[in-house]
């Protein structure tokens, strides 16, 4: 049985606009709900976090492996020494490549690192380091040991989890050593060939909530139940109707009744192996199934919040999750929704011209302390990236440029800019064939725009929360 779900970010979990689906963030909930370690591995830094709704991840792995945590503690940690990393940046500065080394992380990158650039790299580089290149030409310094597999392992073992028990899903070359040490290794129908012939199957792609139709349909193909049946009884209906719903997605076998009487006329005779109950009838149903239908499991529906009985309890709103995991013999678990962003709610008010910011705390799971760091973030990183477009655009350095914009165009989807985004979509492209009369036109009015931004972003972050 799955106990440990590890999900690589970019073009995995997240989807190519870099949101994440409603239908990924439910099953994600749903599987926390259910007590299954959830975890996201990246070769982002620690800032990844801000990416991702609240309450979705009990770990996170980051720097391709460098570091790994259980929360907020530290379990795995394979730094870049900082000695080496001045070294480094001293000896590929007459090469115009810029080393930029974090300190916090032990995290040392270049970016626009063409082939000759990282062979030159990888001759300075000791025994115990390696070079990985993306396919964005971000070249990052490694710890040999810093990998998605052997942090993954570190956190199975802090968790108690057997490897055997771990599902791991992605799409890119560092992935391939994470889905070959998973008991179950899972590619993305977007990964590259090579991840597919590493893994154990296949899923839809990150565009189809392929991980999130794949652990799905895998819960319900474990089940036992599809031959027997479920029994729910629920005198409002609404709620027993959400049930329904649930275990006709697993491929159950159900029937809705609306009284304790319609239970005890379907009972005898009845090949039925659950009976979902409000808790209203709990005592009543926990003495008489059995005895009506011997083997017959009682199940209780809990209202939100309400402490679980001694039988097995499925809080409402229902998690199919849960619901797999007592069809398969195990226990139902309490699980509590997180509220979404409400802007009645809110400390301060949002409002910005030109970004979308309803959608932008969204994506940060309603938390506008997340929301506040991502837009810090961009307005210091945009500042930064406007000079080097401009650095790139005089030196005729096309490729670097598209680099650039590329980083602009994810960041402004993040805090709702979607038609800064799109402006940077296709500049990137541009770039990208080296298209310079579009460019002309187009990036002076780009610049302009993120330049008028950036002011109304700081007036907001920057006031008081009294």
């Amino acid at each position: 049985m799955i106990k440990m779900i590890v999900s690589d970010l970019d073009g995995t979990f997240l989807r190519d606009d870099k949101t994440v689906s409603n239908r990924t963030i439910e099953v994600f909930r749903h599987c926390r709900g259910a007590g299954i370690k959830t975890v996201f591995a990246t070769a982002r830094g620690s800032s990844a976090t801000g990416l991702i709704p609240e309450g979705l991840f009990d770990g996170r792995i980051v720097n391709n492996g460098a570091r790994a945590m259980a929360g907020d503690e530290i379990v795995y940690d394979r730094p870049v020494p900082e000695d080496l990393a001045r070294y480094l940046k001293k000896a590929c500065g007459g090469r115009g490549l810029d080393i930029v080394f974090n300190s916090a992380l032990g995290k040392v990158y270049a970016e626009g690192c063409g082939s000759e650039d990282a062979a030159f790299i990888k001759g300075l580089l000791p025994e115990d380091l390696h070079l990985y290149v993306s396919l964005d030409n971000i070249a990052m310094v490694m710890h040999k040991d810093a990998t998605k597999s052997k942090a993954t392992a570190e956190l199975a073992r802090h968790w108690g989890i057997a490897r055997e028990e771990i599902a791991a899903f992605g799409d890119d070359l560092n992935d391939i050593d994470l889905l070959s040490y998973a008991g179950t290794g899972v590619a993305m129908g977007n990964a590259l060939e090579e991840v597919k012939a590493a893994a154990d199957g296949v899923c839809g792609s990150n565009e189809e909530d392929g991980m999130a139709v794949w652990l799905l349909k895998h819960f319900a193909s474990v089940t036992d139940a599809e031959s027997k049946g479920v029994l729910i009884c629920e005198p409002s209906g609404h709620c027993g109707e959400t049930v329904v719903s649930a275990l006709k997605n697993l491929g159950v076998r159900c029937k809705l009744v609306f009284s304790e009487a319609e239970v005890y006329q379907e009972l005898p005779g009845g090949e039925w192996s659950l009976i979902f109950a409000a808790s209203s009838l709990h005592d009543n149903i926990r003495i008489l199934a059995p005895k009506l239908c011997p083997g017959v499991k009682p199940v209780i529906l809990a209202e939100p919040g309400e402490q679980p009985h001694a039988l097995n309890t499925v809080n409402l709103p229902v998690n199919p999750i849960s619901i797999a995991n007592i069809l398969n013999g195990g226990s139902g678990f309490v699980h509590h929704e997180a509220p979404p962003f409400s802007p009645e709610r809110a400390e301060q008010s949002w409002a910005i011209e030109g970004l979308d910011t309803e959608k932008g705390l969204r994506l940060m799971g309603g938390s506008e302390e997340k929301f506040r760091y991502m837009l810090s973030a961009f307005l210091r990183d945009a500042l930064e990236k406007i000079g080097k477009i401009k650095a790139c655009l005089e030196a005729g350095d096309f490729a670097l440029y598209a680099t650039h914009v590329h980083a602009l165009k994810s960041a402004a989807l993040y805090i709702g800019a979607d038609a800064l985004s799109e402006v940077a979509k296709e500049l990137e492209t541009a770039g990208k064939k080296g298209d310079l009369a579009y460019i002309e036109a187009n990036n002076p009015g780009f610049i302009a725009d993120l330049e008028e931004l950036l002011p109304r972003i700081s007036q907001v972050v920057y006031q008081s929360r009294d």
